[in-house]
């Protein structure tokens, strides 16, 4: 009886929400990656000293710098495309996928490992060159491991992508939860146990792939597709990184890596109610790209309205409960030598209200394949924070960076929001 009321109910869903098997896999497996960095995130600051912890949130901003240039020039795109790929052509399409993705991470691992290198001649006061090598075999195997999940997801194996995060994610927090009993508690052996786990997530799922085909034509003409896709987005992510990492690394110089350390905690504390938002990332863009293909904006606008809208106004609801509670969740959490940082975490809840609103219009200007607003919304919101931000960090601390953070998402949304009214006009 429990079984047919189950089945029932799913039916009910899959009929109500187009692509809710993917959607009900990403939002699982999103579940598993948000969780899992959270409470590697808590072990990490549980285990290190103040200064060592802000090392740690440097080093993965470079981390994050890789993937971010990843997910413009080829995920972002792959996701957008496969589903648009005829059934003959999607094993040449998945070949030269794979095959731009192993020259970006050959040249991506490297250029991180040297540039970290050298780093403590720029930057002496953050000694970050005893950390290279580790850093960079996050760089490589995480970008492995974040690249074919979002190939699964392309290319509607959303059930591998899950599997590969069950075995990346789930092996890193029990690695880091055994390290929290033993004395071997440092920057490179949390950064190595990261790097390890990504690598088993990989070789535990790549025979999941499928049928590939390398032609030197096919891989010409999808990086030309790919970069006509991209360009804009490659600026717009590039200056979206840079405004939020500007922040991270004036706070850095000019308060301290331990309030460095800070800042991300309460970022990551609020970031973990982010689930529902990162998992429509992997599935909207080809769901909402084939509705307006088949329908044009009425339809995109329909399936956002019916899936998106009525499925993000819960979470929302609890973003706002997170802010009202913030030092005693963040205290609670991190424990009690983060008091008197709860402030962020209500700032940071705020912040995340505006970046929901950001999604939903980003997912219908990708659908349409209009992209450019995107780099010019990031411009204009990283030119306000970069004549700004290092004056208010300087006079207020933190407190002036949260401010910047916020004026930035109120004006990338703003160009979006504008930026598709006029495209829609045209359609």
């Amino acid at each position: 009886m429990m079984a047919e009321a189950n089945a029932s109910l799913t039916s009910r869903l899959a009929a109500a929400l187009p692509g809710f098997g993917n959607m009900s896999w990403a939002l699982a497996d999103q579940c598993v990656v948000s969780g899992a960095t959270f409470a590697s995130t808590v072990l990490a600051a549980r285990m290190l000293e103040s200064a060592d912890f802000g090392r740690f949130v440097l080093c993965m901003t470079a981390v994050l710098l890789v993937q971010l240039v990843q997910n413009a020039l080829i995920t972002a795109p792959m996701l957008n495309l496969a589903s648009k790929q005829p059934e003959e052509k999607r094993a040449r399409y998945a070949g030269s996928v794979m095959l731009q993705q192993a020259l970006f991470t050959l040249v991506t691992t490297g250029g991180v490992w040297a540039i970290l290198l050298v780093s403590d001649r720029i930057w002496p006061e953050w000694q970050l060159a005893g950390a290279a090598t580790a850093t960079a075999g996050v760089v490589l195997f995480g970008q492995m491991a974040d690249f074919l999940r979002r190939f699964y997801f392309a290319f509607g194996k959303a059930s591998a992508a899950f599997a590969l995060d069950v075995v990346r994610y789930g092996g890193q927090v029990v690695l880091l939860g055994a390290m929290l009993l033993t004395p071997q508690q440092s920057l490179d052996a949390v950064l190595g146990v990261m790097a390890l786990s990504a690598g088993a997530g990989v070789l535990a799922c790549y025979r999941l792939v499928g049928r590939l085909e390398f032609c030197s034509q096919s891989l010409g003409e999808v990086a030309q597709r790919h970069w006509r896709f991209s360009r804009w987005l490659l600026g717009s992510f590039s200056l979206e990184w840079l405004q939020e990492n500007f922040l991270v690394l004036a706070v850095g110089a000019s308060v301290g890596l331990a309030e460095v350390g800070a800042y991300r905690a309460a970022q990551q504390l609020v970031n973990v109610t982010n689930i529902p938002l990162l998992a429509f990332s992997h599935v909207l863009p080809t769901q909402s790209a084939a509705a307006f293909a088949s329908g044009g904006t009425s339809a995109l606008e329909a399936f956002v309205r019916n899936t998106g809208l009525r499925y993000l106004l819960p979470f929302a609801l609890i973003v706002v409960v997170i802010g009202c509670f913030g030092e005693a969740t963040l205290t609670a959490v991190y424990g009690p030598h983060f008091a008197g940082h709860g402030y962020i975490v209500t700032a940071f809840a705020g912040i995340l209200l505006i970046q929901i609103a950001r999604e939903l219009v980003t997912v219908m200007n990708r659908a349409m394949e209009n992209t450019h607003p995107e780099f010019y919304g990031q411009l204009a919101g990283c030119a306000l924070v970069l004549t700004t931000g290092t004056g208010l960090v300087t006079a207020y601390g933190i407190g002036g960076a949260l401010v910047c953070a916020g004026l930035y998402g109120l004006t990338v949304l703003a160009v979006l929001a504008t930026s598709y009214l006029r495209h829609r006009q045209r359609e």
